[in-house]
C-alpha cells in the first residue's frame, strides 16, 4: 500500500495576506504539503532542499531578486535552517507589502518579523476525518493515530517508536529547557499514562521523582511545542477547577505507553476514542472556527461531561456498540440542570450517532 504523505485539505487562506503566517507544528504533520497546496502562494522556497539552501544563503537579498511585481505571497519552508532570511522577510513586509507563509521551529517566534501584531500562527494536526474520507479507519487510528507518514505504512508501530525517540529525545531536549534528561524521560511516560485524565501535578511529580514545579514546566513545554493540548473544566455551570492534557496524536500517546493493542481492552479503547474526538474538535477549531472554545465539565462529586463547546454544545463519548438508556444518563442529568443548545452522545453504535456520522456533521458545520 502506498504511504499517504500529502495533506488533502488545507485550512482556508484569504489572499492577499494581511499578516505573515507562521506554521508551528510537530514534525511530519505535513507542513510542506500544506504550503505546496496553497494556490495563493506565488513563490515557494524550501530550505530543506540543498540547492535552494545554497542559493538563498549565498546571495544577499536573493528573495527580493526572485520576486516579480505581481508576487505578493511567498512561502518559506523550514526557514529555521537559515534564520537570517527573516531580516529579508521584515524588509519586504515594509517596502513591497509582500507577506510570507513560514514553517519554522518554536524557538524562532521571538524574531521581530514574527511579532504577534505582524504574524498569525497556525498549528497543523495529523490527518483528520475530512482528509481521510474513504480511507478513514477508526480502529487503526485508535491504535496508531493518523500522522501522515505513519497512516498507511505497513510497520506503524516501528515508525511511531522511532518518531517518539526523534521528536522527544532530540527536538525537545534541544530546546535547552530540560535540565535533567532522566526526569524528563520518566515524565513523558507518566504524562502518556495520564493522557485525558485530570492533571494532578503533585501526584505526577511524585511518580516522576521530580519537583511539581518542574512537571508544570514540562507540560508547558509540550504545549508550547504544539505537542499536546490542555483543556479546562468550564468556569461556568459550577464546574470544579480541573484540567486535562491530551497529546497531539493518539498513536504518539500509545507509543509512549508502548501499547498499540487496544481492541480487547474496552476502557483503553474508549479513552482513545475520547482522545481522537478531542483532536477532531481541535482540528476543526484550528482550520475552520478559530474562536471555538473547547472545555469539559465536572463537579467535585465526580459527575462529568466529556466536552463542552462554546458553553452551548454538550458532548459525551462512549465506546459502546450498543447504546442504551444508561449511556444517556450523564447527559440527561447535566442538561436538566444546565440547559444547552445541543446535547450529543457519540458512540460506536450504527443505530445511534456513531463516530463517522458525527464527524461528517462536524466538518459540514452542523455541530459548531
Amino acid at each position: 500500500m502506498d504511504v499517504i504523505h500529502k495533506r488533502r485539505i488545507a485550512p482556508p487562506l484569504k489572499a492577499p495576506l494581511k499578516k505573515n503566517l507562521l506554521l508551528l507544528s510537530p514534525r511530519q504533520t505535513g507542513k510542506s504539503s500544506y504550503l505546496k497546496s496553497l494556490a495563493s502562494v506565488d513563490l515557494y522556497l524550501n530550505l530543506q532542499e540543498a540547492d535552494t539552501f545554497r542559493k538563498l544563503s549565498f546571495q544577499k537579498n536573493i528573495i527580493e531578486k526572485l520576486l516579480t511585481p505581481e508576487m505578493k505571497t511567498v512561502a518559506l519552508d523550514n526557514v529555521n535552517r537559515l534564520p537570517s532570511l527573516l531580516d529579508q522577510v521584515e524588509h519586504l513586509n515594509k517596502t513591497q507589502n509582500v507577506h510570507f507563509i513560514l514553517s519554522a521551529s518554536q524557538q524562532m517566534k521571538n524574531h521581530p518579523a514574527l511579532e504577534a501584531e505582524k504574524t498569525e500562527t497556525l498549528s497543523l494536526l495529523p490527518f483528520c476525518y475530512e482528509e481521510l474520507q474513504n480511507e478513514f479507519n477508526l480502529d487503526q487510528i485508535l491504535n496508531f493515530g493518523s500522522l501522515p507518514s505513519v497512516y498507511s505504512h505497513e510497520h506503524k508501530d516501528v515508525l511511531l517508536n522511532d518518531y517518539v525517540g526523534l521528536l522527544f529525545q532530540a527536538d525537545l531536549i534541544q530546546t535547552g529547557k530540560i535540565r535533567k534528561i532522566e526526569n524528563f524521560s520518566r515524565f513523558l511516560n507518566v504524562a502518556a499514562e495520564y493522557n485525558g485524565q485530570y492533571l494532578h501535578f503533585e501526584e505526577i511529580a511524585k511518580i516522576c521523582e521530580a519537583p511539581a514545579r518542574t512537571v508544570r514546566e514540562y507540560f508547558e513545554l509540550l504545549k508550547e511545542m504544539h505537542l499536546g493540548y490542555e483543556i479546562q473544566c468550564t468556569t461556568s455551570r459550577k464546574g470544579a477547577k480541573r484540567s486535562k492534557f491530551y497529546f497531539f496524536d493518539v498513536g504518539v500517546a500509545n507509543a509512549l505507553k508502548n501499547d498499540f493493542n487496544l481492541e480487547n481492552d474496552f476502557e483503553k479503547s474508549e479513552s482513545a476514542l475520547k482522545h481522537f474526538i478531542l483532536l477532531e474538535l481541535t482540528a476543526y477549531k484550528n482550520y475552520r472556527a478559530p474562536n471555538t472554545k473547547i472545555e469539559f465539565w465536572c463537579d467535585y462529586q465526580g459527575n462529568e461531561i466529556d466536552f463542552l463547546i462554546n458553553d452551548e454544545v454538550a458532548i459525551e463519548v462512549r465506546g459502546t456498540k450498543s447504546v442504551n438508556a444508561q449511556h444517556m444518563r450523564r447527559l440527561k442529568k447535566f442538561t436538566t440542570k444546565f440547559p444547552v443548545k445541543k446535547s450529543i452522545l457519540i458512540s460506536r453504535d450504527p443505530q445511534s450517532l456513531d463516530v463517522e456520522n458525527f464527524l461528517k456533521d462536524l466538518w459540514r458545520g452542523k455541530i459548531i
